[in-house]
């Protein structure tokens, strides 16, 4: 089944809304009203394009869930396990939950110094907590016993630990609707990537986690979405980064949060990349007597 399906199922059900073949546009119309439903749509898309199985010969489609919930969980946390399947995250966008898909690193808004508040940006390196990722799933190749696929970066963890002693930070993750090694593997190939920031030593070193505030020109932005950041003090003159806090405040000034993103981190996995929102020259500053 798409993990997205079942991700707007369980908020509905969650609502009180069970909804079948015989739901009544009144009971739709209702249930619309809970979730983004284009966003919903195009995320089910990503899932369901077929791609070419990493482990094995073939294509396959490139996420789905097959599993079972048993446990008793808060509802949050069970989305997030769903969408875990697809490297999924979700978000409420005018009360209403917005499901996105990490496919890609296209900016779809630019910052520059002109659109932020004067001295605002504030930049960290990143500190990856693991390179060394395996995930748990149950195996439909040995009906369903559980298995496990491991992805590691010896790069990285030769720049921790020498080239005698390469140094692994482990981490493990549970995948509770993936049944296949090449769907695990393709997850947390993604995920490894997105932790250290990137693929090779120079995408590491520019790979930074961002803070500044901005104005209401944000407005439009959410988290999950990628975006530019142009400024003399980022790596390069410039970077992309992903959005992963958003806070307005009583000044109706919005403090962003993120961290940089590159178009290599989503290599292995199929969907829309569209060409980047190019930034805005920076506007002269008029003087008046």
């Amino acid at each position: 089944v798409n993990p997205v399906w079942i991700a707007i199922n369980m908020l509905l059900r969650a609502r009180g809304l069970r909804l079948g073949a015989s739901a009544t546009t009144a009971q739709l119309n209702l249930a619309e009203t809970f979730f983004d439903v284009q966003a919903a749509l195009d995320a089910a898309a990503i899932c369901n394009q077929q791609v070419t199985a990493l482990v094995g010969a073939g294509s396959e489609t490139q996420f789905k869930f097959r599993g079972t919930l048993q446990e008793e969980k808060p509802l949050r946390d069970w989305l997030q396990e769903v969408l875990m399947n697809c490297l999924g995250y979700y978000t409420f966008s005018f009360g209403k939950l917005k499901i996105g898909v990490r496919v890609n690193s296209s900016t779809v808004e630019a910052f520059t110094i002109g659109n932020i508040v004067f001295n605002s940006l504030q930049l960290a390196p990143l500190k990856p907590s693991f390179d060394h990722l395996t995930a748990n799933f149950a195996d439909q190749d040995y009906k369903f016993v559980n298995n496990s696929v491991t992805v590691y970066d010896i790069d990285r963890a030769t720049l921790l630990g020498g080239a005698a002693g390469p140094l692994f930070l482990k981490s493990n993750v549970n995948l509770s609707g993936t049944c296949t090694k090449s769907q695990a593997a393709r997850i947390i190939s993604i995920r490894l990537r997105e932790e250290l920031g990137g693929t090779s030593i120079a995408e590491w070193k520019a790979a930074r986690q961002l803070v500044f505030r901005t104005t209401v020109l944000a407005l439009n932005t959410e988290p999950g979405m990628v975006c530019s950041m142009t400024h003399p003090d980022m790596p390069g003159g410039a970077g992309e980064f992903r959005v992963s806090s958003w806070k307005l405040n009583k000044d109706y000034s919005i403090d962003l949060q993120g961290r940089t993103t590159t178009d290599s981190m989503y290599d292995l996995v199929a969907g829309p990349k569209p060409a980047d929102v190019v930034a805005t020259p920076v506007p002269d500053e008029n003087l008046q007597d």
